[in-house]
């Protein structure tokens, strides 16, 4: 799967996702989550996700959790809270934090989910059954070429008779192969996750 792929499949997620460096600055928001009422708007590139969402309502609980479980290691957090900030009352909302090594060192997936009341509850269920079926989809129809990939790859590098030039761009296809196979296996996480 290219980046691009994987970009627009984080961008238009139908749930509120913020990518955050292990300090809680956020790197990247999602569509979902600009549009979750905050003190700035949908401006949140850079922003501290503690002062962003300040209409939090457990804002201290999860902002203690955030601290003591990444200066341990790893965070798995879940909260059932509200957010307010846009005027128009309380948001519910259950927030998943989720550590993983993004490539370019531990960050920390933010997962928004508006918990709907009412008859809307059924309608929240099925859309994230939808979304766990799809994430499982999209993970089946990238592992299927990449194994074979691997596979012809690992056949051309045993070649004795392969000139240092073919050699070092198998590395290459091999290493881009195994950066697309821990983005799958991210995405299984992140299904994982959604699950329970």
């Amino acid at each position: 799967m290219n980046s691009g792929l994987y970009l627009e499949m984080f961008r238009t997620f139908p749930m509120g996702l913020l990518l955050l460096d292990s300090k809680g600055a956020i790197l990247d928001a999602n569509q979902a989550a600009r549009d979750l009422p905050t003190c700035d708007g949908d401006i949140l590139d850079g922003k501290d996700f503690f002062d962003a969402f300040e209409g939090l309502e457990d804002l201290q609980e999860i902002r203690d959790r955030f601290i003591i479980a990444t200066r341990d290691g790893k965070i798995r957090e879940s909260f059932d809270t509200g957010l307010r900030g846009d005027g128009k009352g309380r948001l519910p909302v259950q927030i998943r934090l989720e550590s993983f090594d993004g490539g370019t060192g531990e960050a920390i997936l933010v997962i928004f989910e508006v918990v709907e009341t009412g008859d809307d509850n059924r309608n929240a269920a099925k859309l994230l059954r939808n979304s766990v079926k799809q994430l499982s989809d999209i993970r089946h129809d990238i592992n299927n070429p990449l194994m074979g990939i691997f596979g012809h790859a690992e056949l051309l590098s045993g070649r004795e008779d392969l000139p240092d030039g073919a050699r070092n761009s198998v590395d290459t296809i091999m290493e881009q192969s195994r950066k697309i196979r821990d983005l799958v296996l991210e995405l299984g996480r992140v299904r994982d996750s959604l699950k329970d």
